[in-house]
């Protein structure tokens, strides 16, 4: 029988990304505002897609507690041992798959986001913690087929953890909005964003 735990930490590093990240995309566009000739900013699909031009974003960092069970290779029913661990989590949206639609006539710029996936799954292997079921499975292997196997376990269970791909969804409407609105509201602030 696995056991899981799940804990999130939304970490003070990804709110200081995301204001990086739009101190970045405010200032970069008034500095290409104030290099304008004067006449009226136009706003316009490519002009916001370059403003979020960029390849991976990861919105969401959580920390996976999780025990895998292994199993002998001769008899998959046989379990060897169980091995807790700790993962660190990323997911995130590639930026470059990011579909923006302006409408002038309803004053609505609408971002159609990609579908949030896992970025990147770092299980830490000083916090293994073994519990064997046959002793013998305790011999030099044990660590690299024990990480291999919290790997897939931490991969196959946060894929499944919807409270790590919405989380991460939410920040990345809220970097998205952060690195667009200000554009949008300087050009005109008659505009809203929408996300579909």
């Amino acid at each position: 029988m696995k056991l899981k735990k799940m804990k999130v930490k939304t970490g003070a590093g990804i709110a200081a990304a995301a204001v990086v990240l739009a101190a970045a995309g405010v200032f970069g566009i008034r500095a290409a505002v104030a290099t304008d000739t004067g006449g009226p900013v136009v706003i316009t699909a490519p002009t916001l897609e370059k403003i979020v031009d960029l390849s991976e974003l990861s919105t969401m960092t959580s920390v996976y507690n999780g025990i895998a069970e292994v199993c002998s290779e001769e008899d998959p029913e046989e379990v060897l041992y169980y091995v807790a661990y700790k993962a660190k989590v990323q997911a995130g949206i590639d930026l470059a798959a990011i579909d923006i639609d302006v409408d002038d006539e309803t004053k609505t710029v609408t971002v159609a986001l990609p579908q949030v996936r896992l970025n990147e799954v770092n299980v830490d292997i000083a916090s293994l913690d073994y519990i064997f079921v046959n002793e013998r499975a305790n011999d030099a292997t044990v660590s690299h087929e024990a990480y291999k196997a919290c790997q897939a376990d931490a991969n196959a269970e946060c894929q499944r953890q919807e409270q790590i791909l919405t989380l991460a969804r939410q920040n990345a409407e809220n970097t998205i909005t952060a690195l667009i609105e200000p554009f949008i509201q300087q050009a005109d602030a008659a505009y809203t964003v929408e996300f579909a």
